[in-house]
C-alpha cells in the first residue's frame, strides 16, 4: 500500500509498472505484441512490445528468446510471410 504522502516526482518513470512474473526464479516478461523484425548474420531479431509496459520500453529480442510467445510469433509470421521454422535456412547477406 501506498502512503498517501507519497512524492511519486522523487521515482523513476516506471515505479508503477508492473513486476515481471517469476517462473522457475527467473524473471518472466509477457510479449503484448511483436512490432517488426530484422534479420542480421546471426539470426533474426523481433522489436517487442511488452504487456504493461510503455513503447520507450520496447526491446530487440532473438527469436530463440520468443520461445514461450508462440502463437504470437507465428501469427506474425503469418502476416508477413516469413518462414514458420527457420531450422535448415541460412542467412545470406546481400553485397
Amino acid at each position: 500500500m501506498l502512503h498517501s504522502s507519497l512524492h511519486i516526482r522523487k521515482h523513476d518513470p516506471n515505479f508503477f509498472d508492473p513486476p515481471p512474473n517469476l517462473v522457475d526464479s527467473f524473471e518472466e516478461y509477457e510479449v503484448e505484441k511483436i512490432i517488426k523484425h530484422k534479420r542480421t548474420p546471426q539470426g533474426t531479431k523481433y522489436l517487442v512490445r511488452w504487456k504493461g509496459y510503455s513503447p520507450s520500453d520496447n526491446t530487440w529480442e532473438w527469436e530463440d528468446d520468443l520461445k514461450y510467445s508462440g502463437e504470437l510469433l507465428r501469427e506474425y509470421k503469418d502476416t508477413n510471410k516469413l518462414p514458420q521454422d527457420n531450422a535448415g535456412t541460412c542467412f545470406k547477406p546481400t553485397k
